[in-house]
Parts: structure tokens; sequence; C-alpha cells
């Protein structure tokens, strides 16, 4: 056991003269083995060694400006923040793919802007308005309104903003408490208009026109109303007709 044996029969003459038998202890060969697994575990060894000095510096050159892309375009997201970009390592085509977000990036902060500064022209030219301006759902919910709206009304923007209908300042229930009816009447008929009375925060009231029509946004209908308030119309044919009626009076 442990042993390499070799045995060969030793023949002459035809006949079988005796056998010669060798024994190996196999000592050599063991140590040669246990050299040659200790130089593969070192050619190994070093192998790896030489593949992560390889790696490990092209992992920096690649993978890190991709890590620090892939971390501004999450912080640009969580914070909306477009003014910010992405830093740029070098020029290869990392550094290309950098300089193509950044240059999307620079074009979203411009059309943003450009987006906020037409919302902000139009919310000054509404605002200015002498009409009320005001937005409701197909509930008649209000959703927005301009400022004159609040001056006519009364009520601060946060108050009608906070859960306010258009019925909550209809003076008169009529048409307008269907509702549904009233939606799916203008949508078929197109906008409308017609006279109503509100009521404004302290409880008095006052007469209005009232022009309502469908209005399309991001994929939702909503309802929107253009108020003035005639007033000064009604005392106007109120004069009118008493001063008709004073010359029936004198003619008579």
């Amino acid at each position: 056991t442990g042993y390499l044996t070799v045995s060969r029969e030793i023949v002459m003459g035809g006949s079988t003269i005796g056998a010669l038998t060798l024994l190996d202890n196999m000592i050599g060969i063991k140590k040669a083995r246990t050299f040659a697994l200790s130089m593969l575990f070192i050619a190994v060894a070093i192998s790896m060694g030489l593949i992560y000095a390889v790696i490990a510096p092209l992992q920096r050159v690649i993978s890190g400006p991709i890590l620090s892309l892939s971390d501004a375009a999450e912080r640009i997201s969580r914070e909306q923040d477009f003014s910010l970009r992405a830093e740029k390592q070098g020029n290869d085509e990392v550094g290309k793919l950098v300089e193509a977000f950044n240059s999307m990036i620079g074009h979203i902060e411009k059309r943003n802007m450009e987006l906020m500064v037409s919302e902000e022209r139009f919310r000054t030219l509404v605002d200015q308005a002498v009409d009320g301006f005001f937005l409701f759902d197909p509930d008649g919910v209000i959703v927005d309104i301009n400022q004159q709206c609040c001056k006519i009304l009364g009520y601060s923007r946060e108050e009608l903003l906070s859960g306010m209908s258009i019925y909550d300042i209809e003076k008169e229930d009529g048409s307008t408490r269907t509702g549904d009816g009233l939606f799916a009447g203008i949508e078929h008929s197109g906008p409308i208009t017609r006279e109503t009375v509100h009521r404004r925060k302290d409880g008095t009231s006052f007469p209005v026109e009232l022009r309502l029509g469908i209005l399309k946004i991001g994929g939702y209908s909503y309802v929107m109303g253009v108020a003035r308030d005639i007033s000064e119309r009604h005392e106007a044919e109120v004069e009118k007709r008493q001063l008709g009626a004073q010359l029936q009076q004198a003619q008579k």
C-alpha cells in the first residue's frame, strides 16, 4: 500500500527462470505533484492579482462615471431641480454620454422655465381680469379661481379651494344643482350663458352673468366659468322701467 509495484517475469529458453519486481514509494512523484500544485496556486494567485490590478482602474474609469451619472439622475428626479448637472470625468464614450445627459437636462430646464413664465403670465392676465374666473369639476367642486373671484365673493383663495363647490356660492339652486346634468348639457350643446345670483361670504347677493364651457386639462374635463357682476346693468334696467312707468303716468 502506498508503493508503486512493477513486476516482470524472466524467461529463458522458453522457461520462466524468475521474476523481477521493482518497488517505488513514490516520494519523488509526491514531491513533484506538491511542487506542481504549489506553482499552480502561485500562478493563479498572481493571475488574480494582475486581473484585479487591471480591473480596478477600469472600474474607476467606467463604473465610477456611470454610478455618478446614475446618482445625478436620481437626485434631479427626487428634487426636481433641473439646474443640477452630472460631473464629466473624461472624454471617452461615458464622457459623451454624460454630455448628452447634461444637454437633455438643459433642454428640460429651459422648457420648464418657459412654461413657468407662460403660466405666470397667464395667471397675471387672469388675475387682472375684471370678471371672476373659476374652474370646477363635474361634481361642482372648485379647483381653481382668479383673484377677482375672491374679491367679488369676499372669500380668500384658500377658503374657496378648501372643498367649496359652485353650489356654495349659488343663491339660486335651479339647474346648477343637477350637477352631472349641467355638465352633460354643456358637453352636448357647447358653452352656455345665463343669468343667476351669487352669494358673498357675508350673506349678501348680487346678480351675475355666467358663461360656462368645458375645458379639458391632462385628460380630465372641467367646467370653466366666467362670472360678471351685472348689478349696474340691473339697476339701469330698473331705473329704465321706473322712468318708463313715470312717462306713461305723465302721459295719462
